[in-house]
C-alpha cells in the first residue's frame, strides 16, 4: 500500500486543521511550546490503541511540558463527565487542554475548557446557551480518531444531561 507523505493544513475561522502522514509528531509541538501544564481528555481505549496518545505524551515530554490524562469519556458523555474534567483542570492548574478522541472526546473537552475559567457546570451552560458566548476558555487542542462529526473544526458541543436522557448542544 503506498501512502501519501504529504501534510495539508485547512483554517476555518480560527481553527486551524492539519491532516497526513505524520503530522501529529511533526506539528504538535509548535503549538503546546508556550504552555506549562496540559489536561489530556480522552476514553479509555481509543487513544491509547491508535498510539496517538504516545505520540501526544512524548510531544509534550520534548518541551518540557506536564500533563495529567482524564480518560472518563464513554459515547454519548454526560454533564458531569465535562464538569469532572473542568474540576481537575482547575485544580491542577492547566492551561492547555488537548482532547484525543471522537466526538464525544472532543466535545468533552471543549465544555472543559470553559469550566475551567468560568466556574460554570455543564448543565447550565447547556440550559442557558447564552453563557458560553463571549467567555475565556483554556486554548483547546484536538487530535481526531475518527471522522464524520467535524467536531474537531466546529464550535458546537453535545452533552447529555445528567439524570436524563437529554442531549443538548450549544
Amino acid at each position: 500500500m503506498k501512502y501519501c507523505n504529504q501534510t495539508y493544513r485547512f483554517r476555518y475561522n480560527d481553527t486551524y486543521l492539519f491532516f497526513g502522514n505524520g503530522v501529529l509528531r511533526e506539528k504538535l509541538g509548535e503549538y503546546v511550546k508556550n504552555h506549562r501544564k496540559a489536561l489530556l481528555i480522552t476514553s479509555k481505549s481509543a487513544a491509547k490503541v491508535s498510539g496517538a496518545l504516545d505520540t501526544v505524551v512524548e510531544a509534550l515530554k520534548r518541551e518540557n511540558i506536564e500533563y495529567l490524562i482524564y480518560d472518563g469519556v464513554k459515547a454519548n458523555p454526560y454533564t458531569s463527565m465535562a464538569d469532572e474534567a473542568g474540576r481537575i483542570a482547575v485544580e491542577n492548574k492547566v492551561d492547555l487542554v488537548i482532547a484525543i478522541g471522537g466526538g464525544s472526546v472532543i466535545d468533552t473537552a471543549k465544555f472543559a475548557s470553559i469550566i475551567a475559567t468560568t466556574g460554570f457546570k455543564a448543565v447550565e451552560i447547556l440550559t442557558n446557551p447564552s453563557l458560553s458566548s463571549n467567555v475565556t476558555r483554556l486554548p483547546l487542542i484536538a487530535v481526531n480518531l475518527t471522522h464524520g462529526t467535524g467536531s474537531e473544526i466546529d464550535r458546537y458541543a453535545v452533552l447529555t444531561i445528567d439524570g436524563t436522557i437529554e442531549k443538548r448542544g450549544v
